[in-house]
């Protein structure tokens, strides 16, 4: 009896030793990251906030916030709060309210995401102002989407213009029941009810219009047929919620399943930032006034001739080598003056 009790135990212990082990190296931190060191502000609603991530033993990597900063050993602040949104369709809940309480912070890279909380109250989308007007951010009408969204970057690039800024389109909805209903074409003449959270398309196709006006690169997670099988996978001819309880916010397996996405774009936006950075300004010089060449003897090759093919070669091999010297020491040691 002693025995089979011994061995439940010892079962007991490596099963738990094996989970412990495994949720560890889940996040383990990755000392050289390209994000290592980089200050880092994530800016959202309660899907960035991870308002409804339940797992008390993970603060520490709570949401893709936490996740991301952690493993990469970053220096950021989560200050995404749930239910705020990109217009003012809640009043003073609006992600540029955020923007504007951590001013001073002076994060190396901002990192948004938002429009659920606009499409769960159907605040009208709006339109994107010229495609080469770049007013202050009070010019904006934040009472529709696309307003919210000219204003929040016109800000951005008022009070931190060196920042490296992304923007997160959220993933799909495939089955939400919250937020307002509306009617839609059914395919056949007439209309249906719908969730409007299900029906974001317009949403998404009006935030990569002015993404690309201000140069945000973003990253469409909407759009991700991948990640959409993923987060829903289908279970009986129904989507499984395993990963999204409420068809709206993940749980704990539903941001591992996110987060190396978005941890991704972000050393993609930060890495094509120092290449811009890395890249010489190449100075511009007249032609030089042609001249007599003297006779070349038979001895006298290209390759041994002073000034001849061989020496034009060394000198560009050696101006490459220098750029890309440069390249990769301006890639290593990122400005940190912000």
């Amino acid at each position: 009896m002693k025995k089979l009790i011994c061995m439940i135990f010892s079962v007991i212990v490596l099963f738990g030793l094996c989970a412990f082990s495994a949720s560890a190296a889940d996040y383990t931190v990755n000392y050289d990251s390209p994000l290592a060191d980089i200050s880092v502000g994530f800016y959202g609603d309660s899907i960035c906030a991870a308002g409804c991530e339940m797992n008390t033993d993970l603060e520490y990597v709570r949401g893709w916030a936490g996740r991301i900063g952690y493993t990469n050993d970053m220096e950021w602040i989560n200050h995404g709060i749930s239910a705020y949104s990109v217009s003012a369709c809640r009043g003073s809940k609006t992600i540029i309210s955020q923007l504007e309480k951590s001013v001073g912070e002076k994060h190396e890279m901002i990192i948004l995401h938002g429009g659920t909380n606009d499409a769960w109250d159907n605040v009208d989308v709006g339109k994107m102002t010229g495609e080469d007007e770049f007013e202050k951010s009070n010019f904006y009408n934040p009472r529709t989407f696309a307003g919210g969204l000219e204003q929040i970057f016109a800000f951005i690039e008022e009070t931190n213009p060196d920042a490296i800024v992304g923007y997160i389109i959220n993933f799909k909805f495939v089955n939400a029941t919250n937020g307002v209903q509306v009617q839609i074409p059914d395919g056949n003449g007439g209309t249906k009810t719908v969730y409007r959270l299900n029906h974001m398309e317009d949403y998404v196709e009006m935030t990569k219009k002015i993404c690309d006006k201000w140069g945000v690169p973003y990253l469409d997670l909407y759009s991700n047929d991948e990640l959409t099988n993923k987060l829903y996978p289908m279970s009986g001819g129904t989507y499984s919620n395993a990963y999204v309880p409420d068809f709206v916010h993940p749980n704990t397996a539903g941001y591992d399943i996110i987060y190396p996405y978005i941890e991704n774009f972000m050393i993609d936006i930060l890495e094509a930032s120092q290449e811009t950075e890395a890249t010489p300004t190449l100075a511009t010089t007249p032609a030089p006034t042609p001249t007599t060449v003297p006779e070349t003897t038979v001895e006298e090759t290209a390759e041994t001739k002073p000034g001849g093919c061989g020496a034009v070669m060394g000198s560009a091999a050696v101006a490459v080598f220098t750029a890309l010297g440069a390249t990769a020491i301006l890639a290593k040691k990122r400005k940190k003056t912000k």
